[in-house]
């Protein structure tokens, strides 16, 4: 028996689950005393916490293997999260990403709270782009036969200018070569920076020539 699996392992009541297996040199398979083929699937209807029994026999003797699915009666959200949050909020025009774990659920849904958007889930651990204007909380709602949860999860999206880098690959160079200056700003489309470059967008690199010390500014 190289294998006998189940996709899912904890479910929802009277969630379907697929089990799979894989056996070599057997004369005869079985699942739960059911006859099946050396390979195969098989899609099952889980109500209770339930043991799927896999044997296999040759004139040789005979191997079994085992699988548990848990049904948990009621529905938990694991987590729900994004890769923002206060301390570093999104900026207009940034993409974010929503991410949730649900076990136990046989439904779930999103809501934008700002908007009234609301969308099913098809996925009970996914993820999926974001790209809000404005500060906004995202609500889950998770739910079976027995009993729905919800949690909420809010994302900060800033009107601030943020500077996240602004260097020179190289402080001291001998006169007339070529220093590298790169920067990074979010909340702008454009910034500003004197002497030699001007107007340039809010995040790229140039190089520049030196003949003198200089001090580069950036105005955003």
């Amino acid at each position: 028996i190289h294998y006998f699996i189940a996709d899912n392992l904890e479910v929802a009541p009277g969630a379907e689950v697929s089990l799979k297996w894989f056996v070599k040199r057997a004369t005869q398979v079985t699942v739960n005393g059911e006859v099946v083929t050396l390979t195969g699937t098989k899609k099952v209807v889980v109500n209770s916490t339930a043991i799927f029994k896999l044997v296999a026999s040759n004139e040789f003797g005979t191997a079994s293997a085992s699988t548990r699915v848990t049904v948990l009666k009621n529905p938990e959200i694991v987590f729900f999260q994004s890769n923002n949050f206060k301390e570093k909020p999104l900026f207009p025009g940034n993409i974010g990403e929503l991410s949730w774990y649900v076990k136990g659920a046989s439904w779930a849904r999103l809501k934008n709270s700002t908007t009234g958007e609301e969308v099913e889930i098809n996925s009970f651990q996914h993820s999926m782009p974001i790209l809000p204007d404005q500060d906004v909380t995202y609500i889950l709602v998770a739910g079976n036969s027995d009993k729905q949860v919800e949690t909420r999860h809010e994302v900060s999206v800033s009107d601030e200018v943020f500077i996240n880098s602004f260097i020179v690959n190289s402080k001291e160079i001998l006169e007339g070569n070529f220093a590298k200056l790169s920067w990074d700003v979010q909340g702008v489309e454009s910034v500003e920076i004197h002497p030699l470059v001007g107007v340039v967008p809010a995040k790229g690199s140039k190089k520049v020539k030196i003949t003198e010390d200089t001090t580069f500014t950036l105005s955003a």
